[in-house]
Parts: C-alpha cells; structure tokens; sequence
C-alpha cells in the first residue's frame, strides 16, 4: 500500500465524502462548527446529517479559512484517512470545553488546531493514522503557522478506537508534540514549528569577501 499525505483541495471534496460514508460518520466533521445544543446536533445527526455533508463540501470548495483544511492520506485516488485543521481563533467551541477552558484564554490565528482524526475501517491499524500525524508538522508550516495544538483522549490503558478521534498521543509524541498542559484523560499537546513556517523572507547573503 503507497500512501500519499497531504493537504486537501477541492477537487478531493467528492472523495472526502465517500470516506465519511464508507466509515458511517453523519458528523461530517461539523461539531465543532455547529452552535446548536447537544440535542439539536443529535436530531441533525440522527435525521439531517446530509446538511453536515453539504457543509463540509462547502468548506473544501470554498477554503474558507475559518472552515479550516484538513490533511489527507491517500491511496491512489481514494481518501484512506482524514486530520482536520483550523486556526485557533476558529475553535471556540473547542477551547470552551471544560478540560480545556483554563488553559486556553487566547484565540490567535498563526497557530492552528487538530480538530479530529478519521481513518477508513477498512485501513485501520495499517499505519494510516500515524502518517497523518507525521504529516502535521509539514502541513503546518505550509499553512503558515508557528504552532499546532492537539487534544488528544489518553488513559492509564487502550483507548477505544472510538475515543482516538482527535489523534493518539503515541503518534504525536512521535511527530515531536509534547504534552504541555492539562491531564489525563484530556491533556492539551502543542509543537512549535520552525520560523520558516512565518513566511518571513531569508536574510540576504553576505557581501563578496566578508
């Protein structure tokens, strides 16, 4: 199996959503984008998730850069794995969750967020999510930002498939995040990237003979 990982464009937005079919996710990856109650975004869930769909086709389409990106695995033509991005002045309703709350005063947009991490069932436990994370540093820097920041569940044993769906600690250790606020089971990972990743112009060489 080749893997290719890289930031999404528009003409992948038909093949991201196959992926959510094929993985049976109605979210579409819009909780963190939906202001609703709790209820109101399992009624959608439940009866309505082709609106989710139609958003997240929306986002990729339009890169609207509060929507955020996302970073893909692919295999061939087919989208094998999902890594969601958003900057942090974008994730409000993220950073107003109670883990989080006391850490998180400062929403800023040069460093972005892992929202959520999505592999299809058929590629699972094949090293899918692993590259996503490998990926992130890269695809941060080309996002422009000096810092990434992931939320990831840990626990003192396995955690379910189903609770790794904003990235395993494991894999961000590993991409050179560490743990750098909160506790278990909801600690707050952060990496700061290169100054490259500022856009900032190289100084020029120096003069012939210095």
């Amino acid at each position: 199996m080749t893997i290719e990982v890289r930031l999404a464009s528009p003409s992948d937005t038909n093949a991201v959503l196959a992926l959510f079919d094929r993985a049976g996710v109605s979210c579409h990856c819009r909780y963190w984008h939906f202001e609703g109650t709790k209820n109101d975004w399992l009624e959608r869930c439940a009866f309505s998730s082709s609106k989710n769909a139609d958003e997240l086709a929306a986002a990729l389409r339009t890169k609207n850069r509060s929507e955020g990106t996302a970073l893909l695995a692919l295999e061939g033509e087919v989208v094998r794995g999902w890594a969601k991005l958003f900057p942090k002045d974008a994730a409000h309703k993220l950073l107003r969750q109670g883990p989080y709350k006391s850490y998180c005063h400062t929403y800023t947009s040069d460093v972005w967020c892992i929202g959520c991490v999505l592999v299809d069932p058929q590629s699972r436990h094949r090293g899918i999510a692993r590259a996503l994370t490998l990926g992130l540093p890269a695809a941060g820097q080309a996002l422009g930002a000096i810092a990434l920041e992931a939320y990831p569940r840990v626990g003192h044993g396995p955690v379910a498939d189903e609770e790794l769906w904003m990235g395993i600690a494991a894999h961000l250790e590993d991409a050179g995040f560490a743990a750098i606020a909160g506790e278990s089971p909801y600690p707050v990972y952060a990496l700061t990237l290169p100054t490259n990743s500022r856009n900032e112009t190289p100084p020029p060489p120096p003069p012939q003979g210095s």
